[in-house]
Parts: C-alpha cells; structure tokens; sequence
C-alpha cells in the first residue's frame, strides 16, 4: 500500500514531518521567543503552494501557545478571501 501525504494543517513530529519542515517551526519559534517583550511584531512566512508554511505555523503556534499565554496568533487566509 502506497502511502500519501495529506493535505491539511497540522502540529509536525518525527512521525509525520514527512517534507522536513520542523527546522523551519523551530527556526520560527526562536525568532519569536527572542523578540523583545515589549514590542508589537508581525512575522509572515512565505513559501510556494504546498511546501508547509501552514504545518510550520501550527507547529509553531501550538509550540509558543503551551509555553507563553500572552502570545497570539493570527492567520490571514488569503486564499478564504480572494
């Protein structure tokens, strides 16, 4: 049986990381833990059509969300919208 890669957002771990983007997640995660506190930053990731940027924001945002309450995130759907 052939395995298929689903195409749907979700939180990336060794088992199902099947493109490699988790260095891209934790990358993420780094720039935002170091920015300063007291700061308003907005961050966009862009990439191509079906190369993860969703996967690494969920993973990302699932990440930081468990470690630091007052960190949001909002996801502009461009695609909802156009």
């Amino acid at each position: 049986m052939r395995a298929f890669i689903q195409d749907k957002e979700r939180v990336l771990d060794s088992a199902n990381d099947l493109l490699k983007t988790s260095v891209y997640a934790d990358s993420l995660i780094k720039v935002i833990d170091n920015t300063p506190k007291n700061k308003v930053f907005t961050i966009g990731l862009f990439g191509g059509w079906g190369t993860g940027k969703s996967s690494i924001i969920r993973t990302a945002q699932d990440t930081i969300e468990k470690a630091h309450s007052d960190v949001k995130f909002i996801t502009y759907d461009a695609w909802k919208y156009s």
